[in-house]
């Protein structure tokens, strides 16, 4: 579904896919799902391995609506969130997330986030092996 500037989705698309591992949805427009379609869009999705997200203007989303997208994805290994312009993320986003090997979070806006949230952003991820921060925009401090 990688590239199809898909705006629109139920808000269960995914529920009868169970066995499904592998979701690329990058390149999208997924920012523009009405707020209430993020909760249930990958919650029958417990197998899932790899999930792409990449380039879909998340950052243009409340925070809290897409973050607790992620619960019950224990399986997830992959998880790619970079090019969304994201500058707030809460400190348990990844909470949950305990198998995950790889989480891109490049070409994003982190930098703008307070030091309090680092320091538990990537608590419970014991098993990450690959992090990409790379191309944060920078901002000015004056």
């Amino acid at each position: 579904m990688w590239g199809n500037k898909l705006n629109e989705l139920p808000a269960e698309v995914f529920s009868g896919l169970r066995k499904l591992q592998d979701l690329n949805l990058g390149t999208n427009k997924l920012n523009e799902l009405p707020a209430e379609a993020w909760p249930d869009l990958f919650a029958r999705l417990g197998n899932l391995r790899e999930l792409n997200l990449w380039y879909n203007r998340l950052g243009e989303l409340p925070s809290k609506v897409w973050s607790k997208s992620f619960a019950g994805l224990s399986h997830l290994q992959e998880l790619y969130l970079g090019g969304n312009a994201l500058s707030e993320l809460h400190a348990g986003v990844f909470s949950g997330l305990g198998n995950l090997q790889k989480l891109a979070l490049g070409e994003n806006k982190l930098n703008e986030l307070p030091v309090e949230i680092w320091a538990d952003l990537f608590a419970g991820l014991d098993n990450l092996q690959v992090l990409f921060l790379s191309q944060q925009t920078r901002r000015v401090i004056r």
